[in-house]
């Protein structure tokens, strides 16, 4: 029965059907536990946000700083400002903030440049976002041999649960990155330029992936010319685009706001390696533990398939480097839960990227912790956030 209904699912559209189900209910549920109102979903605090000078439709709590979704708000109702204030809200880093462009500029254009219609678009766009990386998961699942549901798993990242709650970018960011990727798998060499500079103008950690990239691109050529003079399949002009894109908006940002982007938000985020991840450990809170322990877990078991993947090896590469970064964050990052899914988003989708081409059923029991570790968190959210 079952091999009956998967064979007339065979296509990338019944993982975006999944993702779209799953999340269309958790926004259901999420909207009706806060009063219906999209604008909660923002997390504006009135020490960023003037109640008297902001738009009447957003809600805003009283003596609170908020969260990062309140600046990604402020930018979508004017991506091209120059203005550390404006609408009644004021950009607490506005060189930092303006670099994840991508996110508030989609919002802008799909809102009309209309106030009114910016909680809700945020919302609808990291939904649609969030439908194309279950569609390009699966496409990428199909590549790799696999049914393309399996390929849904992309999407189910439980920090994406705190990305759309909190209208931030990081599922846009994603769905430009494996847009890159599957991009890359088909041989079209400019539309994976064109998605992963769109990735890195959405989220400037994915600059990472594109110095894979190049790294691999050198590795081939040098180690693995071959006999007819041919060289890795990989355009050295896709991560050039990258880089470009990362190069031009940082000067264009330093013409705005008269400095260049901080590497952080904040210095305290880089710590001693493993050190910090230890400390955060004894002293985080119950969930915080129990997602470092789980992704401690995927690292073991990506590190371990590693060796054995088919994929190309400058996924392998951004896989690696992205460990190195994710050991550098500082317990103040590993101890909380949000920001600590958050900054490992590309980590963990490249692992999944990299266990999907593994002959071993290991990476199936993956997709099912997977599943496992996104439903808790979802209910969490629901009642306690």
């Amino acid at each position: 029965m079952w091999r009956s209904v998967l064979s007339r699912c065979n296509t990338p559209v019944a993982a975006m059907l999944i993702v779209a189900v799953a999340y269309a209910l958790f926004i259901g549920a999420r909207l009706t536990t806060r009063g219906r109102d999209p604008s909660r979903f923002v997390r504006a605090g009135d020490y960023f946000c003037d109640p008297a000078r902001a738009p009447r439709n957003l809600t805003i709590d009283e003596g609170s700083t908020g969260y990062d979704g309140q600046f990604y708000y402020r930018l979508a109702l004017n991506p091209f400002t120059s203005r550390k204030t404006e609408f009644g809200v004021s950009l607490d880093k506005p060189s930092y903030r303006h670099q994840r462009i991508l996110y508030p500029l989609l919002v802008w254009v799909l809102s009309a440049g209309q106030p009114l219609a910016v909680p809700a678009v945020m919302i609808a766009v990291n939904f649609l976002a969030l439908c194309a990386l279950g569609w390009l998961g699966g496409f990428y699942a199909a590549k790799s041999g696999h049914h393309p549901v399996w390929g849904a798993v992309f999407a189910f990242y439980p920090g994406f649960l705190i990305t759309l709650s909190y209208d931030l970018a990081e599922i846009v960011a994603a769905a430009c990155l494996l847009s890159a990727f599957v991009l890359l798998e088909r041989g079209r060499g400019a539309g994976a330029a064109v998605a992963l500079a769109l990735a890195v103008l959405a989220r400037e950690t994915t600059v990472v992936a594109a110095g894979a990239m190049f790294l691999a691109w050198g590795i081939h050529r040098l180690w693995r010319r071959r006999p007819d003079g041919e060289h890795s399949p990989l355009p050295l002009y896709v991560p050039l685009a990258a880089f470009a894109a990362f190069g031009v908006w940082r000067i264009i940002l330093r013409g705005i706001w008269g400095e260049f982007p901080a590497p952080s938000q904040n210095a305290d985020n880089f710590g001693v390696p493993v050190l910090s991840f230890i400390d955060a450990f004894r002293n985080s809170t119950q969930l915080a533990m129990a997602e470092m322990m789980l992704m401690l877990l995927f690292a073991g078991a990506v590190a371990y398939a590693l060796p054995r993947s088919r994929a190309p090896l400058y996924q392998k590469l951004a896989w690696l480097f992205y460990g190195g970064l994710a050991l550098l964050l500082s317990s103040n990052i590993w101890g909380r839960d949000a920001p600590m899914l958050r900054a490992n988003t590309e980590f963990v989708l490249l692992g999944f990227a990299l266990l999907m081409q593994t002959a071993t059923i290991l990476w199936r029991y993956i997709v099912m912790n997977t599943a496992i570790a996104w439903t808790y968190l979802a209910l969490h959210i629901l009642r306690n956030r």
